[in-house]
């Protein structure tokens, strides 16, 4: 069906194909699909829940700097929560939001419930496993997260982050590797830049330099902002280790802030 032709129940479901997809072609497409759906049901929770995530999902995934984004997110996922507060997904809107806004004890609050409310949900622990990850509670996010992908192996392969940047993060760079190598994104510059800091922390320069041309005929200013688009994510001590290894794999990284 063409875009404007969808109820809202399944621009709900076309939404969920962004996290296979991961590009920004397929999340302007869900955005604007859920914008018109809660036009249609004003109280239909999970699609505002879906609709806040494609806009953290803006700023999150590709540096779109709009500060209204964060107000949209936010407004969008506190919507969903009094629309279906028994739902998991707005309450898995709401974390991803409040992570966005560094308010890292609230969102974790947010995370825990959007599991609790769904714990069979594969999707939801792997991913506020993430949330609570690089939120500081290191070792419980990588519990759920695997817990996520132990409850469904065959996740979309960015649900691999977490382990990716845990065994990164301990210089175990060879399961790094192994762990990049399943994320399955090819047209997101995300992947080629973690496979190129794999490879150069391995000595495989010639990988790496492939990795790294990839990533920049899909992201040609990353040098330029690669520090500011990690350090959304994570905290600032394993963004100089991927600072390294970007360097390693030969990009010029602008350098860090005094």
């Amino acid at each position: 069906k063409a875009a404007d032709q969808l109820t809202p129940y399944e621009a709900l479901l076309q939404s969920f194909g962004y996290n296979e997809r991961w590009t920004m072609e397929a999340l302007a497409e869900s955005r604007t699909c859920l914008e018109r759906a809660v036009q249609q049901d004003p109280r239909n929770g999970d699609c505002w829940a879906m609709l806040s995530l494609m806009y953290s999902n803006e700023f999150g995934h590709w540096d779109i700097r709009d500060p209204a984004s964060f107000e949209k997110a936010m407004r969008a996922a506190r919507t969903a929560v009094l629309s279906a507060p028994l739902h998991s997904l707005p309450h898995y809107a709401l974390a991803q939001a409040l992570f966005f806004r560094r308010e890292f004890p609230a969102a974790r609050t947010a995370a825990e419930r959007a599991v609790s409310l769904n714990p069979l949900d594969a999707a939801t622990a792997a991913f506020m496993g993430l949330l609570i990850a690089y939120s500081g509670d290191w070792p419980r996010g990588c519990e759920l997260a695997e817990r996520g992908l132990k409850l469904n192996p065959n996740l979309p392969g960015m649900y691999n982050y977490t382990a990716w940047h845990d065994a990164y993060g301990r210089k175990d760079y060879r399961r790094a590797l192994d762990l990049a190598l399943k994320l399955n994104t090819p047209d997101n510059f995300y992947q080629h830049a973690v496979l190129a800091m794999c490879y150069a922390q391995l000595g495989e320069m010639d990988a790496a330099h492939k990795s790294l041309q990839q990533t920049l005929s899909l992201k040609p200013d990353y040098g330029k902002v690669a520090r500011q688009l990690h350090g959304k994510w994570i905290l600032p001590e394993l963004v100089e280790q991927l600072m390294e290894g970007l360097r390693k794999a030969g990009l010029e990284v602008a350098p860090r802030p005094v």
